[in-house]
């Protein structure tokens, strides 16, 4: 019980570390640091939910299993959308009078096919369905080819897969629902924190010092335009075959360590206030900010809105999402125990759960 618990905080830990990215990845104003933070805060995510993964006993479970994963992410996934949605036309869109039915039909038809489509409102949005997509893909891969040395191979067939729809599409992304498209490379960041629990469970301060140490210098030498390395999963920009793993592991491994070593100490009590806040987080810290820029036209600092962007959704959380089950259940995913008694025992799979 002792050696779970203290799994747990250092999970938890990585989870808060790499959710404070997602916010300040998504700065108001220029910021350069964001480019770095995209090597490997997304793959982050995959990576943990890949290393908290149960799959189905077999063909028999699946439906039960996608239930669970649905119930998990896509329940979370609609509520936000309405919300967000309602938000923007009922409150921005109030006096936008010019509004009309074509630009109405567009935007919702954007809305619905989700992923890269929508606007700046659903900034995040993608992740959530590129998540399941990638949970489902590698729950199917496994099922059917069983041995594990099938598995790797299959997925590292996807891996160049999506390798060769960057190279096709560099210019032109295609608009595929949900961004379905970039689970392709997802699952591979998923499998490897299947695959590597056991490595990643007892990261070493050795291991963690020198990735810590290999991040800094990556991230000097493309600084200093020694080297142009870009990565962005929600844009289908992956154009090196081996960069594309090692640059996000290495730095995937540096937070983890890190998160490792944090959970030793006092700060690890500071992790339970994001425990059941991080969808509330993750989906509105951008619309908030937005909301602001725009209706109330404010305009301050990337600190000033990451904090915004972190502060109001956890009081929003708190004040209104804790309160009521049909809430924890539409807006942080929580199920109910009383649909799911095993739920109680059980640790969610999503790292953003």
């Amino acid at each position: 019980m002792a050696e779970s618990s203290k799994r747990q905080v250092w999970v938890d830990m990585a989870k808060t570390l790499a959710l404070i990215l997602v916010v300040v990845g998504h700065p108001v104003g220029p910021a350069v640091y964001t480019k770095y933070i995209y090597w490997f805060h997304m793959p982050v995510f995959f990576l943990l939910s890949g290393y908290l993964c149960n799959l189905p006993d077999g063909w028999s479970s699946l439906r039960s299993w996608l239930s669970r994963r649905s119930r998990q992410l896509l329940v979370p996934y609609c509520a936000y959308l309405v919300l967000v949605t309602l938000v923007r036309y009922v409150y921005v869109y109030r006096y936008l009078h010019f509004l009309d039915a074509s630009f109405v039909l567009k935007d919702l038809r954007d809305v619905l096919l989700g992923g890269r489509a929508p606007g700046v409102y659903y900034t995040v949005f993608w992740f959530f369905t590129c998540l399941f997509a990638a949970q489902v893909l590698f729950a199917l891969i496994n099922l059917v080819c069983k041995d594990s040395r099938l598995v790797m191979v299959a997925v590292a067939v996807a891996y160049l897969l999506a390798h060769i729809e960057s190279w096709l599409m560099i210019s032109h992304p295609p608009l595929v629902p949900w961004n379905l498209d970039v689970a392709l490379i997802a699952v591979v960041y998923y499998a490897i924190g299947y695959f590597c629990k056991k490595l990643l469970a007892d990261i070493s301060l050795r291991v963690t010092l020198v990735t810590v140490t290999l991040s800094v210098l990556l991230i000097a030498v493309d600084y200093r335009g020694l080297m142009n390395y870009v990565l962005n999963l929600k844009y289908v920009v992956y154009q090196h075959l081996l960069l594309d793993l090692l640059i996000p592991m290495v730095m995937a491994v540096a937070l983890l360590g890190m998160s490792q070593v944090l959970a030793r100490s006092r700060l690890r009590r500071a992790v339970t206030l994001m425990g059941n806040v991080a969808l509330p987080v993750v989906y509105l810290h951008v619309p908030i900010n937005t909301v602001l820029l725009v209706e109330y036209h404010y305009r301050y600092g990337n600190v000033v809105a990451a904090l915004i962007g972190l502060v109001t959704p956890i009081i929003l959380s708190k004040l209104v999402f804790d309160r009521f089950s049909l809430t924890r259940y539409l807006f942080q995913g929580r199920i109910p125990v009383k649909q799911k008694p095993e739920a109680r025992s059980q640790r969610s799979e999503i790292a953003l759960g």
